[in-house]
């Protein structure tokens, strides 16, 4: 899983130009810090948590079966998303690095779920 992140954000940078490298549990852009990929951070325990959510909401069958691999899916491209952005922040503005890991990146993609479970359990 984390190889699998890595390499798709490192393709991705490279998408947008950059001269960026993954190895192992880290992704970089050239010249600068990069960052690790740690356990919590591949969404394993995020998506356990948020499928633990919807199997105990008040959806039908029908509906858990449909939300469940949406919402895996969008943890996995939310983390995507922010594996690739976070280098880019190391790189052009490291002084915001830990802001964005620790803060900016958990209101988006816990925000964005929320929402995603917010509306899947009110169009009930």
């Amino acid at each position: 899983m984390v190889r699998f992140l890595a390499t798709q954000s490192e393709a991705i940078l490279k998408l947008f130009g950059q001269n960026a490298y993954s190895f192992e549990r880290k992704v970089w852009i050239e010249g600068a810090n990069g960052v690790g990929i740690g356990n919590y951070c591949i969404g394993i325990q995020l998506m356990y948590y948020f499928s633990m959510l919807i199997v105990i909401s008040d959806l039908s069958l029908k509906n858990k079966l449909v939300a469940l691999p949406i919402g895996v899916f969008i943890t996995q491209t939310l983390n995507i998303i922010r594996i690739v952005a976070l280098p880019l922040v190391a790189a052009y503005v490291p002084s915001l690095t830990v802001l964005f890991h620790h803060h900016i990146f958990n209101i988006i993609v816990f925000g964005t779920l929320i929402t995603y479970y917010y509306l899947i359990t009110k169009s009930k």
